[in-house]
């Protein structure tokens, strides 16, 4: 004899627990009944959802603002302009409204609010000329907010540092980011005019040449050398994933301290 089936498993409805009774020597399914989402775990969901959502939206960010060039290239050659300049318009915005509102991060808004900008020229006269310098707007944003820090320090070096560190900075390392920070000022410098050459006096696989692959050559040399020298100057380790390399290569030096006991 087979148990009536309760209203919840009439409509299909699974459960979270199976339980059975037994009546009279024949034994009986009770009903499944699944606990009801209340108001905290659909806004817990929520909450997951949109996390995950701008990690993905981030990723895609910086894949685009990497690899812009290729991107911009392949575009061009495919598509119209206008549309080209539609998807980086969208891209910056996006990337604006996902920007951290601290005092530091706020100055590096300037390369997206123009980049907005030739995106809607670009897509008004659906002319593909106007985004070939956006690196070059790119390289002046930097040059000018990496330069401001030179005369209102902190430098924009030790700010980074500071950010990805805990530690307290000496004077000595304060002049050492300062110094890093103008060495990436005299490169923007120079990237911004090699852009715009390529940019109003090249073709646009010589363009996408320079600035997709040899300006990321350069900067990539840059802070590797930069990374070498730092560690071998100071070998001082602050638990970056790094450290455990740096450490074989340059021990710590040892303080006076440790060298008495």
């Amino acid at each position: 004899m087979v148990g009536q089936l309760s209203p919840l498993q009439s409509l299909g409805l699974k459960s979270s627990t199976r339980r059975w009774t037994s009546i009279g020597g024949y034994s009986y399914r009770l009903a499944e009944v699944r606990a009801p989402f209340d108001g905290s775990s659909l806004w817990v969901m929520a909450k997951s959802t949109a996390f995950r959502l701008k990690k993905l939206a981030s990723l895609t960010l910086v894949c685009g603002a990497v690899l812009y060039p290729l991107v911009m290239y392949v575009g061009f050659k495919t598509f119209s302009p206008r549309l080209v300049a539609i998807l980086f318009g969208l891209m910056a915005i996006v990337g604006a409204v996902l920007k951290k509102c601290d005092p530091y991060t706020l100055r590096l808004l300037a390369p997206g609010i123009g980049v907005m900008l030739l995106c809607l020229i670009s897509a008004f006269f659906n002319r593909s000329h106007f985004m070939l310098y956006l690196p070059v707007l790119i390289s002046v944003n930097l040059l000018i907010s990496f330069g401001y820090t030179l005369f209102r320090p902190p430098s924009m070096v030790a700010i980074f540092a500071q950010q990805t560190t805990a530690i307290t900075f000496n004077d000595e390392q304060l002049r050492y980011c300062r110094l890093v920070t103008l060495i990436w000022v005299i490169f923007f410098v120079f990237n911004g005019t090699a852009a715009g050459l390529t940019a109003c006096c090249a073709a646009l696989e010589v363009w996408s040449l320079y600035n997709g692959l040899i300006a990321y050559g350069i900067m990539g040399l840059l802070f590797t050398v930069e990374l070498f020298y730092r560690h071998w100057r100071f070998r001082c380790y602050v638990g970056l994933p790094t450290d455990a390399f740096f450490k074989k290569l340059f021990p710590p030096q040892e303080t006076s301290q440790q060298r008495e006991t």
